[in-house]
């Protein structure tokens, strides 16, 4: 019988970010570690950080290029943020003992409590898999509430009420916002089925979820060709591909990056197929019945539980399952 691992809740993730907080005064900067989904998964964190902290600084590093180049800045004031599904991942694991021997706090961010990447850490947080949908299980929220409590521990968070509360409301949120999505995620996953290039669009506190996207559940999982582009970059180079026989999916976010994501949506109505450009408002899609100051934080969380949902009908049409490889844990490398 498998046994249950209990993730952490918020006081565990509270308890957690003091204990580290402690041991790396003054807090200078944080540096957020992984690969792959993980990485992208850090963003929520990292995005939050960078727009409302005024004294450190947050800034995520793909695990091996951190284990071969360490920031010079990174020493005994710095946060490391560690995270790995199954917590054994060689690259992260060799990170998170450089970030030690250099004198940082570490904080491991995995699945199982007893997993490798755990060993090196100061600090560990579990979160699970989102296989059963629960955003508050995600790694996508988990490392966002890392974020908040790193502020509101270090400089005070003026909105942190409001971020309680919408904690407390996401998983509804999300819920209902599959539910909603539902009948189009089918049609999406039944349309691109044969589709051999995805593009993913998003910005702000969602532009990782399009990279994620693009490199996690399209490229690794259903062996589509991909490219994530960020909106504020789209009409920079990427806008000439542009055609009415070309997929686009499009993370609409709200709050301050959202005319980034709609001019975006402008060009592509005109000069694309509305029938191939797939829009996840996460405004329609419910996110602005929290407050106003936080929501747009709340964003990824949100669209990459929907990105789920859709990447699954994908899979179900391409009868391809999500987990089918041909050579990750295959051959060498």
């Amino acid at each position: 019988m498998e046994k249950e691992v209990r993730r952490s809740s918020l006081d565990d993730i509270r308890k957690a970010m003091a204990h580290v907080i402690e041991m790396a005064q003054p807090v200078r900067q944080v540096y957020a570690v992984a690969c792959g989904g993980s990485n992208g998964a850090f963003y929520p964190m990292e995005y939050f950080l960078r727009e409302e902290a005024r004294t450190f600084g947050c800034t995520s590093i793909s695990a091996n290029e951190f284990a071969h180049a360490v920031p010079r800045a990174m020493d005994e004031n710095s946060i490391v943020f560690v995270m790995s599904l199954g917590g054994s991942t060689p690259e992260t694991c060799a990170a998170a003992e450089r970030a030690k021997r250099g004198g940082a706090a570490v904080v491991a961010l995995v699945a199982d409590p007893e997993a490798e990447l755990a060993k090196t850490a100061d600090s560990t947080i579990v979160f699970q898999i989102e296989t059963d949908y629960c955003a508050s299980h995600s790694n996508v929220f988990t490392t966002l509430w890392c974020g908040i409590e790193l502020l509101e521990q270090i400089e005070g968070y003026q909105y942190y009420k409001d971020a309680l509360d919408a904690a407390g409301k996401i998983d509804g949120i999300c819920r209902r916002a599959i539910e909603q999505a539902a009948a189009r995620a089918d049609r999406w996953g039944k349309k691109n089925a044969q589709e051999k290039i995805v593009y993913t669009v998003a910005s702000g506190p969602s532009a990782k979820v399009a990279y994620t996207m693009s490199i996690c559940m399209l490229m690794e999982m259903e062996w589509v060709d991909s490219a994530s582009i960020h909106s504020g970059e789209f009409f920079h180079g990427p806008f000439e591909v542009t055609d009415k026989d070309k997929s686009f999916m499009v993370f609409e976010s709200v709050g301050r990056t959202r005319p980034l994501d709609e001019r975006v949506l402008r060009f592509l109505e005109r000069y694309g197929d509305r029938a191939n450009v797939e829009v996840l408002d996460a405004k329609e899609l419910g996110i602005d019945t929290l407050q106003d100051s936080v929501a747009e934080y709340f964003c990824p969380v949100l669209h990459w539980l929907v990105a789920l949902a859709y990447s699954e009908r994908l899979a179900f049409y391409k009868e391809h399952p999500l987990f089918m490889r041909r050579y990750m844990g295959k051959v060498n490398y």
